[in-house]
């Protein structure tokens, strides 16, 4: 940054000036308007990066350096107790963010352990668990001491969809043949979607992948952009096996070429047997002729 100076004071000369970065400054030194002292240096020049070659063209030298590569500034400077001062500042600021991090960390571990102690088993799932979301909590546990509440209700929910999923899953097989064409009743279990390049033509398109299970357990996954299907939902689909695989620890089908045959309604929650019966024929007992004997 360049700085209105005023002509050369022979007194500032005479004493021994140094840059912020503890550098003996030996060239000429001003005096701003409000007294403070500023000496002209070199530095690199900033339009071409100390190249001395114009940016756009190469054969041109630079505009601002005319080649030169360096540029004269105006620095401010310091003297000999000022820069012992300042030193001594910082060695003070790095020596009290030193004691708060050595604090901060001694906190950190003696939360975090209570955390471990307050929820053993937890802890211990999640340490032999290899999903992304549950080593990114062990991290911040580790680093901030102890998981917040929601942290650990969005720990203990991730476990729990695991449950379920692997309860779902427990009778999953491989269902067809690779090439055969296959139709079959699913409900959406979940999915993602990315982006990538289209496999004919140029430039970007959705790729969805979406989860599915039948009645009986089963688990397929379709990965293409001309298909996809909202979580809960259910549907009549048929589509070609692609192939056959393992993800999570249960077997997996991979469809492609699906086609949307029928959508079907979402199961709700039915009402107990014994309620039900009661339910449907409260009306035909009311008005219906007593047994013999009775």
């Amino acid at each position: 940054m360049t700085t209105e100076a005023q002509p050369e004071d022979p007194t500032l000369a005479a004493e021994a000036w140094f840059l912020a970065d503890g550098t003996r400054h030996t060239g000429d030194v001003f005096e701003t308007a409000d007294g403070k002292p500023f000496g002209e240096v070199e530095v690199d020049c900033r339009s071409c990066g100390g190249t001395g070659r114009f940016r756009f063209n190469k054969r041109r030298p630079c505009r601002v350096c005319d080649g030169e590569k360096v540029v004269f500034d105006q620095a401010r400077l310091y003297t000999e107790a000022e820069i012992t001062a300042k030193e001594a500042r910082q060695r003070k600021a790095a020596a009290t963010r030193e004691g708060k991090r050595v604090e901060r960390e001694a906190n950190a571990l003696v939360g975090h352990q209570a955390f471990v102690d307050a929820n053993p088993e937890l802890w211990a799932r999640a340490q032999a668990s290899d999903d992304k979301f549950v080593q990114d909590l062990l991290v911040k546990s580790a680093q901030w001491g102890g998981l917040t509440e929601k942290q650990l209700e969005a720990l203990k929910n991730t476990f729990q969809r695991q449950d379920e999923e692997k309860a779902l899953y427990a009778r999953s097989a491989h269902i067809g043949a690779v090439g055969d064409r296959i139709e079959v009743e699913v409900e959406c279990r979940g999915g993602t979607s990315f982006m990538a390049k289209k496999f004919k033509g140029r430039g970007m398109e959705q790729i969805f992948l979406t989860e599915l299970a039948d009645k009986n357990g089963n688990c397929f996954v379709t990965i293409t952009a001309a298909f996809t299907m909202e979580r809960g939902e259910r549907a009549l689909i048929r589509g070609t096996v692609k192939k056959h695989d393992e993800r999570k620890g249960w077997p997996r089908t991979q469809l492609n070429r699906v086609m949307l045959l029928e959508r079907k309604p979402v199961l709700e929650a039915l009402p107990a047997p014994e309620q039900a019966q009661v339910e449907d024929h409260e009306e035909d007992l009311e008005y219906a002729a007593p047994m013999p004997g009775f």
